[in-house]
């Protein structure tokens, strides 16, 4: 009798420790769970464009983790999302309207995750909505091709068109019959050149004076 008293106890311990053990290990691994990074997927750019829509998206890692995320413009909240992948705008969710076609100005994009352990964790991102000139970026210099036809053809006059959108040179050999060679930029030989539809820019060299 005595005997089987013991067991009894001894299995009730072992189960009651193996019960702790397991809600441990289920504690910590929420707890590891409570502690990722979280960061913004979307926006990605600091600049949008007037009239294009602002899509967000959380970088969670894992997430059944997070019970929510609030989601604030300009420090008004606007949304709450339940459900992985915690994002708005196509192909993720529904874009809430503040979202839509946004007006040149900045604005600060908060998130507010709420993790199972009942932690919140903020983040933040502004992005600053505004037209972008584009700058001309001016191609790769012409004078040292210039240079090398020049040294080629001695007796010529070397021209400089705007064909079909691109600078291409002419390299005219002096005389009545002299013979006419195009090179675009990068010194290639360009064949079949429709002179009725280039435009004049620039003349570089003229030996045939």
């Amino acid at each position: 009798m005595l005997n089987s008293i013991i067991l009894a106890c001894l299995l009730t311990f072992s189960i009651s420790a193996l019960e702790n053990q397991e809600s441990q290990i289920e504690h910590t691994t929420a707890m590891n769970g409570c502690n990722q990074i979280y960061s913004f997927y979307l926006p990605n750019n600091p600049y949008l464009a007037p009239g294009q829509d602002l899509k967000v998206r959380i970088n969670v890692p894992d997430g059944t983790f997070v019970s929510f995320v609030d989601l604030y413009l300009n420090g008004v909240g606007i949304d709450r999302d339940q459900d992985y992948p915690f994002a708005w705008g196509k192909p993720y969710g529904t874009l809430p309207h503040q979202l839509r076609e946004m007006e040149e100005g900045t604005y600060q994009v908060k998130a507010v995750i709420k993790d199972v352990c009942g932690r919140k964790h903020t983040i933040t991102r502004q992005v600053t909505v505004k037209r972008v000139v584009a700058v001309y970026q001016p191609h790769k210099p012409l004078l040292p091709l210039v240079s090398t036809l020049q040294k080629k053809y001695p007796n010529s006059q070397i021209l400089e068109y705007k064909y079909r959108g691109k600078s291409v040179l002419s390299v005219k050999r002096c005389g009545r019959y002299g013979k006419e060679i195009w090179f675009d930029r990068r010194g290639v030989a360009i064949k079949n050149v429709y002179t009725s539809q280039t435009k004049l820019v620039k003349k570089w060299v003229n030996r045939c004076k």
